[in-house]
């Protein structure tokens, strides 16, 4: 039993010494997929567009070098809609392929070199 309140008084301890970074969303629009949203963190645009405020921010921030626990409000709400660990957070993406629920799944980042590169007279009347 006495191992139980080791591990809580641990994560307490984590907890009190790990900053919390807080992101405010505002919901701009809808696209074709679902709604689109501006985020903020310390008063500056982080993310002008995003259909994923949470998991995008968190790899903003990540890549800023910040880590700890991130609290996502909307604009005006006093509790956090959600709240994720930066390093966590930044890992995901959601997939919602149209068949299935959404679902997390692990991110992976764009490489510009997957897709062909274009002929400079691609397209140009040939001569």
């Amino acid at each position: 039993m006495q191992k139980n309140f080791l591990a809580i008084d641990s994560y307490r301890a984590h907890e009190t010494t790990t900053p919390t970074r807080r992101i405010y969303i505002e919901r701009t629009g809808t696209s074709t997929k679902g709604d689109v949203y501006q985020v903020s963190y310390e008063a500056a645009v982080l993310l002008g567009r995003t259909r994923l405020p949470l998991l995008d921010a968190a790899r903003k921030l990540r890549n800023a070098g910040l880590t700890g626990r991130l609290e996502m409000y909307r604009v005006g709400d006093q509790a956090p809609a959600m709240v994720a660990d930066v390093e966590a957070a930044s890992l995901l993406t959601v997939v919602d392929n149209g068949q299935t629920s959404a679902t997390f799944a692990r991110y992976q980042l764009f490489e510009e070199t997957a897709i062909a590169p274009i002929a400079a007279n691609a397209g140009a009347p040939s001569a």
